[in-house]
């Protein structure tokens, strides 16, 4: 699959979707119902890790579809880091944080180049893959 969901430990406190690859929106509904059905799992607050670093570029129509993917962010995250965006994917999020502001601000999304530097937001101890 070209969109991996995962939990990144134990307590089910941090989830990990990671983009590998060209992937479209049947990609991105299908690994969201598995978000979701993970998150109705847990009663505590999660840090969702969007793991960027190796996706293609994101299909057509992000722009036309970004205000359900801002309506749809569940409010068990508490955060969201996303990992590894390149150039294009980062103008799409800052046209994007413009355009919907509260929305977007409501996620509490940080940028980070490396997974290395999303261990370090959240606290190395709380993820036990190695990457």
């Amino acid at each position: 699959m070209p969109i991996n969901v995962e939990w990144g430990n134990s307590e089910h406190s941090v989830i990990i979707r990671r983009f590998r690859g060209k992937w479209d929106w049947g990609d991105f509904q299908a690994a969201s119902d598995e978000l979701n059905m993970m998150l109705s799992e847990v009663d505590d607050p999660v840090i969702s890790i969007l793991d960027l670093s190796k996706s293609a570029a994101p299909p057509p129509g992000v722009f036309a579809r970004a205000k359900a993917l801002m309506d749809n962010i569940d409010p068990a995250v508490e955060m969201t880091i996303v990992v590894g965006i390149n150039v294009a994917v980062r103008r799409v999020f800052d046209i994007i944080s413009q355009v919907f502001n509260a929305r977007f601000a409501a996620c509490n999304a940080i940028m980070v180049t490396t997974m290395e530097e999303a261990y370090k937001v959240i606290g190395a101890k709380t993820i036990e893959h190695d990457w």
